[in-house]
């Protein structure tokens, strides 16, 4: 019960926070989620929907991404409309009454105009046969700014990295592994890199496969940049993902949870507790954004004793309540 607890937790965080909605998809022509859909052969779809910034000025342009993917490896066709609400509440339509496929990315670009506020995006899938969960709504907003000017503001950083080499001197514990280099390398070179004096716990072991196989599979995508590290202070272990993502560089936002899904879908849950209860361990998930150009997503997983994730959060500059602890496991 313990272990599966574990992953729940990681499943929630990558899958449900990394998009501001996740819930089962009902609109007017009929509840997907119904228990006639239910109790009939059921094709899982999974609709999602996100845009390139979370945050955009007057006039920028805006990329809208979706997809609808089959679970079960099967292609179907469905149709579909895109519907954008403004902050009075009034909608329009982007996108009316066109086919969509399965597996396949769809990019609707446009202009954000100079209406500020913030605006509701929703994906409706015209069925009443499937089943469709997922993120099928978001939101972002348009701020009376220029985005010319934010771009070119000041900052420590020039790249992303810069900063990486941040983190490196952020603590004499911290054992790197950049994500360029991963597809060189086994988990177990990343194991190695934790010496306690004792046994590696069978919950550092299986958070530290979930983190390395998510780190393969963005390496290979080649979208993200970022580390996974490895500290031991105290005879105390900590292991961690940081991602980072340079708005000035184009991206694809779909890799993250291409990746999240892939190794949740193929990694088997353990059959035996992965709990070592003699230890206090804390996981941790933080999101921000540096000098309004580079976004990091930093998850941590650490042992009571180890502050080495304190220390790359101060030499980053910190961030005010972008940290939410996930899962403790203690004695």
């Amino acid at each position: 019960m313990k272990s599966k607890n574990l992953f729940i937790s990681l499943v929630l965080i990558f899958l449900i926070s990394a998009m501001p909605f996740s819930v089962v998809k009902t609109n007017d022509f009929g509840s997907t989620g119904s228990v006639e859909a239910a109790q009939s052969p059921i094709a899982w779809l999974v609709a999602g929907i996100s845009t390139d910034k979370s945050i955009y000025c007057v006039d920028d342009s805006i990329k809208v991404y979706y997809k609808l993917s089959s679970i079960n490896g099967k292609a179907y066709s469905l149709y579909y409309d895109l519907v954008e609400y403004l902050p009075d509440g009034t909608g329009h339509y982007l996108v009316y009454n066109e086919k969509m496929y399965t597996n396949a990315v769809y990019t609707f670009t446009t202009n954000v105009g100079n209406y500020t506020g913030t605006r509701r995006l929703e994906l409706i899938i015209r069925s009443t046969e499937y089943l469709i969960e997922g993120n099928w709504k978001c939101s972002y907003t348009v701020s009376n700014c220029n985005t010319k000017k934010i771009m070119s503001s000041s900052s420590k950083y020039d790249s992303v990295e810069d900063v990486i080499k941040t983190i490196e001197q952020s603590d004499s514990s911290l054992n790197i592994t950049k994500l360029s280099y991963v597809k060189y390398l086994h988990v177990g070179d990343f194991l190695r890199g934790i010496h306690t004096g004792e046994p590696i716990s069978d919950a550092v072991i299986i958070v530290a496969h979930f983190l390395w196989e998510m780190a393969e599979c963005l390496s290979d995508r080649g979208l993200f940049d970022g580390v996974l590290y490895v500290s031991v202070k105290n005879k105390s272990p900590s292991i961690g993902l940081i991602i980072i993502s340079d708005k000035k560089e184009v991206s694809n936002p779909w890799n993250y949870l291409i990746c999240a899904g892939e190794y949740f879908l193929n990694y088997p849950l353990p059959q035996s507790s992965i709990i070592d209860q003699r230890k206090v361990y804390t996981l941790e998930k933080c999101q921000w954004t540096i000098d309004n150009r580079f976004d990091v997503f930093y998850l941590s997983y650490s042992e009571k004793q180890n502050n080495v994730k304190n220390n790359i959060l101060d030499s980053l500059g910190g961030c005010n309540y972008c940290c939410n602890k996930i899962y403790i496991i203690e004695e």
